[in-house]
C-alpha cells in the first residue's frame, strides 16, 4: 500500500495528516452546529409574558377571587383588593406598595418615597373582567410567587 501512495506522489505521512485534518474538521464542524442549534433555540424564547398588561386593562378595582395553593404572603387571600390608579398610584394589602409601572407587559410596584420595588405582576390569562396573574417577590423575596385570579370590581379612579 505504501508503494501505491509513493507511486501517486504521497507518503503515508502525508495521509494521516489528511484524515487527521479531516477528523478534527468533521469534529469542528459538529460541535459548530450544535452551538447554533442552542443559540437558536436560547433566542427563540420570550422573557416578557405572552399576555400584557397595559393601561387599558388594568385600571380599576380587583378583587382576588382564588389562590392556587398556599400563598407565598399571607395578605394575598381571597376578598383582598389591588387598585391601580390612572396617575400610577396603587392601593393594596401592602401598605408600601402604593406605586406601579408597566414595563415589558408586566406590572411593577414599588413604594414611592424610597422607589423600593415591591412586587412584580405577570399576566397568565384574562376573559372578560377576571384576570390569572403570577405575583412575583423581589429582592429577598425574588424567588418567591403566587398565582392568584381576580375579578374587576370597580373602574378606575
Amino acid at each position: 500500500m505504501y508503494h501505491l501512495l509513493e507511486h501517486h506522489g504521497c507518503n503515508f505521512v502525508d495521509v494521516s495528516f489528511i484524515n487527521l485534518n479531516r477528523r478534527i474538521m468533521k469534529k469542528f464542524i459538529i460541535t459548530l452546529l450544535a452551538c447554533l442549534a442552542t443559540i437558536i433555540v436560547a433566542c427563540g424564547g420570550n422573557d416578557e409574558p405572552t399576555m400584557s398588561f397595559d393601561k387599558s386593562n388594568v385600571l380599576g378595582t380587583w378583587t382576588i377571587t382564588s389562590v392556587q395553593g398556599t400563598p407565598a404572603w399571607s395578605r394575598i387571600t381571597v376578598g383582598a383588593t389591588l387598585t391601580f390608579n390612572a396617575d400610577g398610584t396603587c392601593e393594596t394589602e401592602f401598605p408600601m406598595e402604593d406605586s406601579y409601572k408597566i414595563e415589558g407587559g408586566r406590572i411593577k410596584t414599588y413604594y414611592d418615597q424610597t422607589l423600593e420595588p415591591m412586587f412584580v405582576y405577570e399576566l397568565l390569562g384574562a376573559s372578560g373582567n377576571t384576570m390569572t396573574v403570577r405575583m412575583m417577590g423581589t429582592l429577598d423575596d425574588s424567588h418567591l410567587s403566587t398565582v392568584f385570579t381576580m375579578r374587576k370590581t370597580s373602574a378606575a379612579k
